[in-house]
């Protein structure tokens, strides 16, 4: 695992979480509200990101009524027109771990989510975004110990099947809660992915760390936080090495029954258009 392991957990957490909105659908209710950024003509925005510090322009956000079909991208940084990819020099997604008994790394080159829909509900006076459906692609992941990152070696999906390279996490839903946290879990089951890394020699790497082919599970859930002052992100971002005295919490997701730390940015779109799906609070 190359780079910092940004493994299918992390991707997926990330992605799914900045898919979705966050929200709130009326001013009756607390709570996050999951909104687009459109073009209304005259706007308490002048960005695209519906970004703040708020300043007059074309730009606002809107609460998103109904259910509305998402997509998001795994982003490094966001530009006013484009929305950058990651790569393997410089990973979308990370994830921390010790599946096979060794302080592994995944690292993914690009991340995307797909097949999503957001939709705000209100429950017991409190609005809440939901996401469902929601599936994390990832290409470009690699795996190689933190101690040596040139020891590269292949990844590949088992379940959902993938070829090397590519991972992909079964459905999963998303819904927001409190302080803007987000919560990510499988929909069915407690079962994000399951993936091998490929041993030594296999599918190309000769410098591969390992002699025999680890796999992996992924369970658990996964914590992200919602970003009102962009109105597009969804971030998942935990210290490692976690479960010491100095940093003793890690998320929910856990790697073979081990704990994991990930790292991903997630940014969500209308499906087919560029409009960013955000969160704010009313």
């Amino acid at each position: 695992m190359r780079s910092r392991a940004r493994t299918l957990l992390a991707a997926t957490v990330l992605c799914l979480l900045a898919v979705w909105g966050y929200g709130a659908q009326s001013a009756s209710a607390s709570g996050l509200t999951a909104v687009e950024c459109v073009n209304v003509g005259e706007g308490e925005y002048n960005n695209t990101r519906c970004a703040t510090p708020k300043a007059p322009g074309d730009y606002q956000t809107v609460v998103i009524e109904g259910k509305q079909a998402v997509e998001g991208v795994s982003t490094r940084e966001i530009s006013e027109t484009q929305h950058e990819l990651g790569s393997t020099a410089n990973p979308v997604a990370v994830f921390h771990g010790t599946p096979g008994g060794v302080n592994t790394t995944v690292t993914c080159g690009t991340g995307n989510t797909t097949g999503a829909s957001v939709e705000n509900k209100e429950e017991g006076g409190e609005m809440k975004i939901h996401v469902t459906q929601a599936v994390d692609l990832w290409t470009e992941c690699h795996a190689s110990p933190e101690a040596q990152p040139t020891k590269i070696c292949n990844v590949k999906g088992v379940t959902p099947k993938t070829p090397v390279g590519l991972l992909q996490t079964n459905r999963l839903t998303a819904i927001t809660g409190p302080k803007h946290k987000v919560t990510v879990t499988p929909e069915e089951g407690t079962t994000f992915i399951q993936f091998s890394i490929l041993k030594k020699g296999e599918e190309g790497f000769p410098e591969c760390f390992t002699g025999s082919t680890i796999p992996v599970t992924v369970t658990g859930e996964a914590l992200g936080e919602a970003d009102t002052t962009t109105h597009s992100h969804l971030t998942i971002q935990e210290p490692w090495p976690c479960g010491g005295a100095e940093q003793p919490a890690c998320g929910g997701v856990k790697a073979n029954n081990t704990k994991v730390a990930q790292t991903e940015t997630i940014t969500g779109f209308t499906k087919g258009t560029e409009t960013l799906i955000g969160a704010e609070t009313f």
